[in-house]
């Protein structure tokens, strides 16, 4: 964005979130942790006694190769989890892996980001607005603009049979191989 270079690889959405400052609930969850969420939400259609699962209201960490056990609540490891509380604590999963497990990391990089891009500026787009000026259009290339800035060498010009046929092939081509050529 910065010096006009685009990056490759789309940010997950919680980030972009992250980027702007906002909170992430539990339906940014998927970007992040795709397993957590699939996990979170056959919890809460869980039809049996969700006590008899003998979760409670912690969560463990492994930092390091080291598990850490956290409790989401005070008292948390004396808490079960039941038909009554699984919202709760599926909320507070969320709100820990979202938005405190990686607080800091995230802290870091929007510093590093605003030195170069100043927050009012960031303010002005959505997140799908930011993917797009970070990581440019992932719906279509612009050939013809490939096209009209490429200089050619080796005795061939742009009306080069050659070259004509190079790009009706390049134009013929599915996005997604479009993509893997430019790569």
């Amino acid at each position: 964005m910065f010096e006009g270079i685009l990056v490759d690889i789309p940010f997950a959405t919680f980030f972009l979130s992250k980027l702007k400052q906002k909170y992430n609930y539990l339906n940014d969850l998927p970007s992040l942790d795709p397993e957590l969420y699939r996990h979170l939400i056959f919890l809460k259609h869980y039809e049996a006694d969700i006590s008899e699962l003998e979760l409670y209201f912690v969560i463990l960490n492994n930092e390091y190769g080291e598990q850490t056990e956290e409790e989401l609540l005070p008292g948390g490891k004396n808490i079960r989890v039941t038909n009554e509380n699984v919202i709760t604590f599926i909320h507070l999963v969320s709100n820990h892996r979202l938005n405190f497990q990686i607080r800091q990391q995230s802290s870091h990089f929007l510093r590093g980001f605003q030195q170069l891009i100043q927050k009012d500026w960031i303010d002005m787009f959505n997140e799908h607005e930011l993917q797009l000026l970070i990581s440019g259009s992932l719906d279509s290339l612009d050939f013809d603009d490939l096209r009209q800035n490429t200089n050619y060498v080796g005795g061939y010009h742009s009306e080069h049979y050659v070259i004509e046929m190079f790009w009706e092939v390049l134009k013929s081509f599915s996005l997604e191989n479009q993509k893997k050529f430019l790569k």
